[in-house]
């Protein structure tokens, strides 16, 4: 069937025009497209994420920010607690405020460093921590630091600032401040603390306790015909009972009955003559 020229004309009209809805936004206002043919003139080209500045035109963002449109014009916005401090796209925004000792706060801001203290950024403010040992025990952070070391002998500062150890704190002995806790340092010359009890000091007396003699723990144990005692530094000897001797050998026992030996009569060595007997002492016939 043969198509009139007419006709022909109308049809070619009809598929212009449906090809010209589907890529013109024809009749949308400005700043608006309609990028979903069927949807109409709602995508905001100025400030969709999705369609930024023409239809299709995805923003991405890089780490720790949101991606956003300004004006048809992909660019990004810093989370929160994050800056972009080096300017540079490639790495975002790069710097946590909170906690970065170079930039707390703000891009820029470094937290000063005292002696023997360790900068610190929190919630985007600068504090400063001792290190392990170490105090402020005068209160002048800027000044000095940490200047005091109250893990070591200082007697006025022991474990924390203001913690005095008296040096005759107990009874005979010398106490003071050692590794950051009050304690004895020396007992007085003979006087030791067996009990371990610091309350009470050096209590015990080891150069005459027969039960600590020379050292705690160390008893004179008794022996027949003597009574022991303990001699300064030298440690347990023995008194021998009347009429007994050990003929000048302390270390031995009180064996010798000198009022009845007649090889040791009235002392050692003393040898009655044939035919006598001793008593008491005495060498008779």
């Amino acid at each position: 069937m043969a198509v009139s020229h007419s006709a022909f004309v109308v049809l070619a009209f009809l598929v212009i025009c449906s090809v010209c809805t589907r890529n013109v936004d024809a009749g949308c206002p400005s700043g608006y497209k309609d990028c979903g043919y069927s949807r109409g003139c709602k995508s905001a080209v100025k400030s969709d994420v999705k369609n930024c500045g023409n239809c299709g035109v995805k923003c991405h963002s890089p780490s720790n920010a949101t991606p956003v449109c300004s004006n048809g014009v992909c660019g990004y916005r810093c989370k929160q607690y994050f800056k972009d401090c080096d300017k540079r796209k490639d790495n975002g925004c790069e710097v946590a405020i909170r906690t970065d000792v170079k930039n707390c706060g703000r891009c820029g801001k470094v937290c000063p460093q005292f002696k023997n203290a360790v900068s610190q950024c929190r919630e985007g403010r600068c504090t400063s921590k001792c290190m392990p040992g170490y105090s402020d025990c005068n209160n002048d952070m800027v000044k000095d630091g940490c200047e005091t070391f109250v893990m070591g002998s200082d007697g006025d500062n022991c474990g924390k600032c203001g913690s005095k150890c008296a040096f005759n704190q107990y009874p005979f002995g010398v106490y003071g401040c050692t590794a950051g806790k009050c304690q004895l340092i020396q007992c007085y010359r003979g006087m030791t603390d067996c009990n371990g009890n610091i309350t009470d000091g050096c209590e015990t007396n080891t150069y005459s306790d027969l039960n600590n003699c020379n050292g705690c723990g160390s008893v004179c144990a008794a022996r027949p015909h003597s009574s022991p005692i303990c001699v300064n530094s030298l440690g347990c000897y023995f008194i021998c009972d009347e009429g007994w001797s050990n003929c000048n050998r302390p270390w031995e026992e009180c064996r010798v009955d000198i009022y009845n030996d007649v090889n040791n009569c009235g002392e050692c060595y003393n040898t009655c003559p044939t035919g006598y007997s001793c008593k008491k002492g005495v060498c008779t016939q």
